[in-house]
């Protein structure tokens, strides 16, 4: 509905990654023992840490425009006030973890994708990417040609119940 969406916006379209479906995540990956991990929306950064820690990654990083919850995440991760266009680097982490806000811009486009495929360009060569997008999402053209075009072994896990009933959400997983 449209209050929804206003409350949505009004909160900068940010919903955290519930702690349950980071164990669904954690269930498809193996370790990366002295990795760099970046999530270029990570609110509070609980959930890159725990990803993070949980793959003995050596490095979390992340950036959050929302400045009490980039303070936040600062006491956890090495996180960075700003919106993530301003990561002015390439091809310089090995996993990417994203979970981008979910809206449509003000060319019609689905924000999701935006952001995901401006994010693919900081994965290193070999990378892992994880990312959350609503199940709608998966039937967006450029953003199937864009994973295709930088990824391989893609998997596609839907969130567990209940909150893919309620969010529609799934995660996508690629090298």
């Amino acid at each position: 509905t449209d209050m929804a969406r206003l409350a949505a916006q009004e909160r900068l379209l940010y919903y955290p990654t519930p702690n349950n479906q980071i164990d669904l995540i954690l269930s498809n990956i193996v370790e990366r023992p002295g990795a760099t991990i970046y999530d270029p929306c990570c609110g509070d950064g609980a959930a890159v840490h725990q990803i993070g820690t949980r793959l003995k990654c050596s490095k979390i990083f992340g950036t959050e425009v929302h400045k009490s919850r980039c303070r936040k995440a600062a006491k956890i991760i090495n996180a960075y006030n700003g919106a993530r266009e301003l990561c002015q680097v390439t091809g310089q982490f090995d996993i990417v973890f994203d979970n981008p806000p979910y809206d449509v811009d003000v060319h019609g486009n689905r924000m999701e994708t935006d952001h995901i495929i401006a994010d693919l360009r900081v994965l290193g060569s070999g990378g892992l990417f994880i990312g959350i997008i609503p199940q709608s999402v998966l039937g967006d053209e450029r953003l199937a040609m864009e994973l295709a075009k930088h990824l391989y072994r893609l998997k596609v896990r839907r969130f567990t119940s209940p909150e893919f009933e309620v969010f529609k959400q799934v995660v996508v997983i690629g090298l």
